[in-house]
C-alpha cells in the first residue's frame, strides 16, 4: 500500500510539471506591465485611465464638457462616497483619543512610520517638496481627490482622481486594482488586430493610446 501511494504521488507530480507554464503563472500576482493611456471617445464621466509605475490616474470629463447626455455621472459620486476613507489623510486637529479610534476603524492602514523612515533615507538636499511628496505617494496606498474640483494641473484641463501605490493583480485577462486590500477597479483586457482595450464593470471599453487627448 505504501509503495502504491508513493507511485501515485510521483504520477501526480509528473502531471503537474507537464502543465503549460501559463496555467501556473496566471494565478500569480504580477506587477502591472504597461505605462500609458486607455481612453474612450464616448460622452462619459470617466474618459480614461493613465497608468505609470506608482499610480493610476482616473481622467474625468471637464465640467464645461458635461451635459445631460454624459453617461455614468454617478461614478464620480460613488468614488467620493465610498472611498473617502482611503485618502490616507490625517486630520491634524484630532486629539489622541480620536486618532486612536480612527486607527481602529481603518484596520488596513499602511505602516506610516516605516514609509516615512524609508522616504527620509532617500531625501537629498536638491529635492523639492513636490519631489518628497512623490516619494511618499509612491509607497502610501491611498486615493487623492484633490484634483476633482481644482483642475489647474490636469492634462488637457481634465479633472482626475489618483490612485497612489495601488496593488494590481492580474489573472490571465482579468485585472484587479486594489487600495489597502479594497477592490477599486476591475478590468478585462483584450488584444486583437484593432489594438488593445480594457473593459470595466460598467461595460465601457477604453482603447490603448500612445498620447493624451
Amino acid at each position: 500500500m505504501k509503495k502504491f501511494m508513493l507511485i501515485l504521488v510521483a504520477m501526480l507530480l509528473s502531471l503537474t510539471l507537464l502543465l503549460p507554464q501559463s496555467q501556473v503563472v496566471a494565478q500569480e500576482n504580477t506587477d502591472f506591465p504597461y505605462k500609458g493611456y486607455y481612453l474612450t471617445e464616448e460622452n462619459r464621466m470617466i474618459q480614461g485611465f493613465v497608468f505609470d509605475d506608482a499610480s493610476i490616474m482616473i481622467l474625468l470629463r471637464p465640467e464645461n464638457q458635461r451635459d445631460d447626455e454624459t453617461k455614468n455621472t454617478e461614478r464620480l459620486f460613488e468614488f467620493l462616497n465610498n472611498y473617502q476613507g482611503l485618502t490616507g489623510m490625517i486630520d491634524p486637529t484630532m486629539d489622541a483619543d480620536e486618532f486612536k479610534k480612527w486607527q481602529e476603524e481603518n484596520l488596513n492602514l499602511p505602516d506610516y512610520a516605516q514609509i516615512y523612515t524609508e522616504v527620509a533615507a532617500q531625501i537629498t538636499p536638491e529635492m523639492t517638496r513636490q519631489d518628497i511628496d512623490a516619494l511618499i505617494d509612491a509607497q502610501d496606498p491611498h486615493i487623492d481627490f484633490a484634483n476633482v474640483h481644482h483642475n489647474f494641473n490636469a492634462p488637457s484641463d481634465y479633472q482626475f482622481i489618483t490612485l497612489h501605490a495601488p496593488t494590481i493583480e492580474r489573472s490571465q485577462d482579468l485585472w484587479l486594482v486594489k487600495i489597502q486590500t479594497q477592490r477599486i477597479l476591475r478590468f478585462e483586457y483584450e488584444e486583437d488586430s484593432d489594438g488593445e482595450t480594457i473593459t470595466d464593470d460598467y461595460g465601457v471599453t477604453y482603447t490603448k493610446s500612445d498620447t493624451m487627448p
